[in-house]
């Protein structure tokens, strides 16, 4: 895969490297840290009950214009770190009309780092 924030699971699914600190005044991704392959992200709510777990799937959804079942939390979900599961993409070079590339997804990201 090119970018080092996605791993590579099967030919649908990638998973996302993501560092958050919760409890910033508003969401936003910080930056792509290529040294630990980790996508730092601010999220306004915060750690406390799963809160900031699923502002997090919330703000990623949004940002990445995937569907709920498309993205999980599969790690980290008491943790700073965390892995993000990402289903029903292409990780190939292949073009599929019906399906995002992890390409797009990168670029979604990029459009977004403050």
């Amino acid at each position: 895969m090119p970018h080092g924030c996605f791993k590579y699971l099967s030919p649908s699914s990638t998973s996302l490297n993501v560092y958050i600190k919760p409890g910033a005044k508003n969401n936003s991704i910080r930056q792509l840290n290529n040294d630990t392959d980790e996508l730092e992200i601010q999220i306004s709510a915060d750690a406390k009950q799963g809160e900031a777990n699923e502002e997090l799937i919330s703000y990623l959804k949004s940002i990445l214009n995937v569907r709920s079942n498309q993205i999980s939390l599969v790690h980290g979900h008491k943790q700073r770190k965390k892995i993000i599961r990402i289903d029903d993409i292409t990780t190939t070079e292949e073009n599929d009309k019906n399906r995002t590339s992890v390409n797009e997804l990168y670029e979604r990201i990029q459009s977004e780092i403050k």
